[in-house]
């Protein structure tokens, strides 16, 4: 492994808002950070990113900004979650806790059991067919607004960007929006491992 001595003084922010880690991004991450490059990653799920079981390794030097926290928190996800899963399963839980309690209604229990598990494979299926057509067109829109807000805290150094890369399709619109930003900073839609200016 070969580290350059002297750090560059841009460096590269990486997007990438999958849910789940992908091999070729860290597979760059690695060999960015081989090249002595400094890296910022802004990531859906930080935690899943730092898992000890992923091959490679995300690179120790690389900070990471999570958007999870942010996208739950909007007042549409937290009315999705409170409609689909919040109050059915609580209403369900407490029709049983009822029939539990009578012996009269306690034969009722297999009915309210057999809600509870269509309440829990629907969910599954709405949130799959129904918010996953949703989501292919309206979250990347809004994970841009997430990370906006996210990295405006003083958090990232834009000054120091030199390069922007979009991993994956749920950040491409977050990485058009910094073209804005950063007019002089390429944004590109490839791991590109070509040498980064130094001013």
């Amino acid at each position: 492994m070969t580290v350059t001595t002297e750090p560059h003084t841009k460096s590269i922010l990486v997007l990438s808002f999958a849910t789940r880690p992908r091999p070729r991004v860290l597979s760059y991450l690695e060999f960015l950070a081989d090249e002595g490059v400094s890296v910022d990653l802004v990531v859906w799920d930080a935690k899943k990113w730092r898992t000890a079981d992923l091959e490679p390794a995300l690179p120790a030097q690389v900070r990471v900004f999570e958007l999870r926290a942010g996208e739950r928190a909007l007042f549409t996800q937290r009315l999705k979650r409170l409609l689909m899963y919040t109050v059915p399963t609580k209403t369900l839980r407490g029709c049983k806790k009822i029939t539990n309690s009578n012996p009269v209604t306690r034969p009722l229990n297999r009915v309210v059991g057999l809600a509870q598990k269509v309440h829990k494979r629907g969910a599954k299926v709405a949130e799959r067919r129904v918010f996953g057509v949703y989501n292919q067109f309206f979250r990347p829109r809004r994970l841009a607004r997430v990370a906006k807000r996210t990295l405006g805290r003083n958090t990232v150094d834009f000054a120091r960007v030199g390069r922007v890369v979009s991993a994956e399709s749920y950040s491409i619109t977050y990485a058009w929006q910094l073209t804005k930003r950063l007019p002089d900073v390429p944004a590109t839609f490839t791991l590109d491992r070509s040498p980064l200016p130094s001013a």
